[in-house]
């Protein structure tokens, strides 16, 4: 039976957190305490709660990760880019205190004034090793946490030279590039987005940082063709201006003597389908290489997309995705597939961005190692830069054996 009117010495007490604002304004009531990023910035160094990669379970919706990177003066660096957000404000009311861990120090803005305050995440350790500090906001004279903030502390890892080569057989119409990127335009990407991991990166090709290499090699002398009999797709000699894939074993022999750390070579059009119901290629398909290390990139003649799907196999060299594969062992990566926070898909830009290919949604603020296979309605999505924080981890390890 429910007792509507229940006398006061029987409801249950209000919780420390609600009963210290209620002390001291009973016109105070917490609405609302989380973090965010800022606007764009959400892949330089924040993961909200997401899901789980190893139960498939929601995480806690009070936890949230961020990175932050050793380098810099007396070996420190900052990160800027997360909010403390509480309805009401009244900032000066909170304060941050480390749990566990070291190598960090928080503090957010007291005075900040509306419902936001900036955070101010600083690496204080040093040292080859990723070190962990956890945080609690409480109310000052509270033990009571309202959230937690896991501060990852990586160290500064690279740079990691990028060798990228345009290659094309002036011989088959179909593979010749009417335009080309620069390197610097591939090194700028992958650095924007594995600075969250403390990776960096540099050009291999050239002194000058503006230039790609564009080699001429011979070798689109066979085509694709589907075999209904068999019900397999089949090699035939002939020239059909795009690359299959037993015509890139080779290009090694246009590297120079002294590859990069990773070569990626970048070919006009790939023959090789995703599968019998799709026999246009994917307009960007990446395979990563292991020897010698190179990617290999298909692409098409436009130019839109090419950096992000480099750093997107990048990411495959560091063995990424954890999240669907929570187990670290070597060449075990896999993509990054739905769903993600809210706070990942926020703010996404329109879904026909200018110059973009038919088909296709792009999604900036999502996760860098999301698969290109069809996701949504037939419509296929382009890579974000987002990382989870699992990805840090992994990725930061793995960049320090090159």
């Amino acid at each position: 039976m429910k007792i509507l009117n229940q006398p006061c010495a029987l409801r249950p007490p209000l919780d420390p957190v609600r009963a210290a604002f209620f002390g001291r304004s009973k016109a105070y009531t917490l609405l609302k305490v989380d973090l965010s990023a800022d606007p764009g910035k959400i892949h330089w160094g924040f993961d909200p709660p997401n899901l789980d990669p190893a139960s498939g379970e929601n995480d806690d919706p009070t936890v949230y990760w961020a990175s932050v990177v050793q380098g810099g003066t007396n070996n420190t660096n900052t990160n800027n880019i997360v909010n403390l957000n509480i309805s009401g404000g009244n900032f000066s009311n909170f304060e941050w205190i480390k749990n566990s861990g070291d190598g960090a120090t928080v503090t957010h803005d007291e005075t900040a004034s509306g419902d936001s305050s900036d955070l101010t995440i600083t690496a204080t350790g040093s040292g080859d090793e990723i070190q962990v500090a956890e945080f609690h906001l409480v109310l000052k004279g509270s033990t009571t946490p309202l959230l937690t903030l896991n501060v990852m502390v990586l160290p500064q890892r690279g740079p990691i030279s990028l060798g990228i080569y345009h290659i094309q057989d002036t011989t088959s119409q179909g593979t010749v590039f009417s335009n080309r990127q620069s390197a610097s335009a591939f090194v700028a990407k992958c650095n924007e987005v594995f600075q969250q991991a403390g990776i960096t990166f540099e050009n291999h090709t050239s002194s000058d940082n503006s230039i790609s290499v564009l080699r001429d090699y011979d070798y689109d002398n066979k085509e694709i063709q589907w075999d209904a009999e068999s019900n397999v797709w089949i090699e035939q000699d002939g020239q059909d201006g795009k690359v299959s894939l037993s015509e890139v074993q080779a290009l090694a022999v246009v590297l120079p003597d002294e590859p990069a750390d990773v070569d990626v070579f970048l070919l006009k059009e790939g023959a090789e389908p995703y599968d019998t119901n799709d026999p246009s290629p994917f307009y960007k398909r990446g395979r990563t290489l292991s020897n010698p290390p190179a990617i290999i990139l298909y692409v098409a003649n436009t130019e839109d997309y090419r950096e992000i799907a480099v750093a997107h196999e990048v990411g495959h060299f560091f063995d990424l995705s954890t999240a669907n594969d929570p187990d670290p062992s070597p060449l075990s990566s896999d993509h990054d597939n739905p769903p993600y926070s809210q706070q990942v898909v926020d703010g996404l830009q329109d879904l026909n961005p200018p110059n973009a290919p038919a088909n296709h949604i792009s999604e900036p603020n999502a996760a860098l190692m999301q698969s290109g296979w069809p996701e949504e309605n037939g419509m296929r999505w382009l890579w974000g830069m987002w990382m989870r924080h699992e990805d840090w981890d992994r990725a930061n390890r793995n960049a320090a054996s090159f």
